[in-house]
């Protein structure tokens, strides 16, 4: 399948990248040379590995993200047969396709209004300083663990759709399609 075919042009890749790429080469010393050796991405790897390791945020960051990837790769190949499944007369796709888009769009406008703007540096706030209102990036951060805990419910709303009524209805299609509206908007967000 295509799936199998990019794993191995991934791979392939992989093997040129190692062996071509010299990049940072000029940034090593010669004692870091050789005891790494320069041909060897495996003291790269231990690093990393220990770094990742070292931070908490980082294992966070990475799980969020991995949810977030795992839960846009099930909507991409299940929202089309989601919506068209059991319809007499399916949904214009495209017209389906525009809207989610304008969700995904309003959800990142929306998320830029709600951020922290750029401060100048003499305008920022010490460490230590009381900062008795709601600061933008609270706000920001309100809003992206709203995003995170709405997009679920919205993907549920919409399985909940296809579970309790029935195929091809104008009101299953709706729910469906309003789940999967709110969760690009979340995703926009995010």
């Amino acid at each position: 399948s295509a799936f199998d075919l990019a794993i191995v042009i991934l791979l392939a890749g992989l093997a040129l990248l190692s062996s071509t790429w010299r990049e940072h080469e000029d940034d090593r010393s010669s004692a870091d040379e050789s005891s790494e050796g320069s041909s060897s991405p495996l003291p790269l790897l231990q690093s990393a590995a220990q770094a990742i390791s070292a931070d908490p945020a980082l294992i966070a960051l990475m799980a969020v993200v991995t949810g977030f990837e795992s839960a846009m790769y099930g909507f991409i190949f299940n929202w089309t047969p989601a919506l068209t499944d059991g319809a007499s007369s399916p949904p214009a796709l495209g017209s389906v396709f525009a809207t989610l888009m304008l969700a995904y769009t309003s959800g990142s406008l929306v998320f830029q209004a709600l951020g922290p703007s750029p401060e100048p540096i003499a305008e920022q706030k010490n460490p230590g300083q009381d900062d008795s209102s709601s600061s933008p990036l609270q706000l920001s951060l309100t809003s992206l663990r709203a995003a995170l805990a709405t997009a679920p419910i919205a993907l549920l709303a919409a399985a909940a759709g296809l579970t309790a009524l029935p195929a091809g209805s104008p009101e299953r299609t709706g729910v469906i399609l309003g789940g999967f509206i709110v969760f690009e908007f979340c995703c926009g967000l995010y």
